[in-house]
């Protein structure tokens, strides 16, 4: 069964005319008809969209799509839009299919092309070491091009999967090399972006005042494009390191007063500001930083909502609050999904010392041997406070 087919009987099903279904997939009626009666090939980046529209599931079409087709490049283009789309598991399918198809035909045109996105589709699947292989495939591909853009580019993927696969002083190098080109490139958004990924390593290795200043430079980089915000939220974050705590407040505050800025970074923002607070002993301000990010807690991911509430339980703790520290944790219990282990492990210790039922979630002993962030203040607060608020 071709491709055609299988979309008119997709349209059929959905009980839709030709013209309701070009109309809802953004074609026009004579492309569709077309494309149903096998007189034209469907465009790949097209073809997403238009089942995403229409909500027919991509399993059902995906395989006569691949079975017909023979030319390389729609595959590829194919495997790039399933990718755009976030279906990870098509585009792999799609770009297997390439790759055997350019090996069996000697055609190596496309191999670039295959082994970029086959790498960014293993990293998005947290496969780090097999993206790794296909971006090492790349930059051997790429060693003799011409193309010094795709050759940043490759510098660039291998410095993620690098940095993702525990080799973080290699990913630094790489992303220097990155950069460099960017920059001589005059390519400033995409050197900005390679500033911020930098910026990130640095700061899981505690190197905060050269994380600050490459944060500072991919912020001013990345003015009015993507990530901006994650760049000023990272440079707000490292000044507490370079230039106090009080400094922080003021660079926090800002972003979160920045309607430009997306709801996520302007929620995390508040939630750095309510820890940066604590640390400074305004426990009722952070509190009431706390009450207002979660106004918008529909919006938050549930990992950033949970280290609220642990944010905000420590600081009852600390205003001699037992009560109302004894019902945030009990909000925070209820939250279901993933939660950061350091949070989990505070709230377990918290839970001791307002003598209530800890969270179900465990964690590992090495994560509570790193005593860090809220984890650090629970413990403190186990120290000073022993029978204090407990019942």
């Amino acid at each position: 069964m071709n491709i055609g087919t299988v979309l008119r009987e997709q349209r059929l099903k959905l009980g839709l005319s030709i013209t309701e279904a070009a109309s809802r997939g953004g074609v026009t009626r004579s492309y569709l008809s077309m494309v149903e009666t096998g007189q034209r090939a469907p465009n790949p980046e097209m073809l997403v969209r238009f089942t995403r529209a229409l909500s027919i599931p991509v399993d059902v079409w995906l395989e006569p799509f691949i079975n017909e087709e023979r030319r390389c490049h729609r595959l590829v283009s194919l495997g790039g839009a399933l990718y755009g789309a976030g279906d990870y598991v098509a585009a792999r399918h799609a770009l297997s299919r390439a790759y055997f198809l350019g090996r069996a035909d000697g055609d190596g045109r496309y191999n670039s092309e295959i082994y970029l996105l086959l790498g960014r589709v293993r990293y998005a699947q947290e496969h780090y070491g097999l993206a790794l292989r296909w971006f090492r495939r790349l930059a051997r591909a790429v060693g003799h091009s011409s193309d010094r853009r795709l050759k940043a580019v490759t510098d660039y993927n291998l410095a993620q999967c690098m940095s993702k696969s525990g080799r973080e002083l290699d990913a630094l190098a790489k992303f220097d090399d990155a950069a460099g080109q960017f920059r001589s490139l005059r390519l400033w958004s995409e050197m900005g972006r390679t500033l911020l990924a930098k910026a990130n390593v640095l700061i899981g290795r505690g190197m905060y005042h050269k994380s600050h200043e490459a944060y500072r430079r991919a912020a001013y980089l990345l003015r009015g494009k993507p990530f901006h915000g994650d760049a000023l939220l990272g440079a707000a974050i490292t000044t507490v390191a370079v230039e106090g705590p009080d400094a922080a407040v003021l660079r926090l505050y800002r972003i979160i007063g920045d309607d430009r800025l997306d709801t996520l970074v302007r929620a995390k923002a508040s939630s750095n500001l309510a820890m940066t607070l604590r640390q400074l002993g305004r426990y009722k301000e952070a509190v009431q930083e706390v009450n207002a990010a979660l106004v918008s807690r529909a919006m938050l991911p549930t990992r950033l909502v949970a280290a609220m509430l642990a944010e905000s339980a420590l600081c009852y703790v600390r205003m001699g609050d037992a009560e109302s520290a004894r019902r945030v944790l009990r909000e925070y219990k209820a939250i279901p999904g993933v939660k950061d282990d350091q949070d989990i492990a505070a709230m377990r210790i918290l839970a001791r010392v307002l003598g209530d039922a800890p969270p179900n979630e465990l964690v590992s002993k090495a994560v509570a041997d790193e005593h860090g962030y809220r984890m650090s203040e629970a413990l403190r607060i186990l120290q000073e406070f022993p029978l204090r608020t407990r019942v």
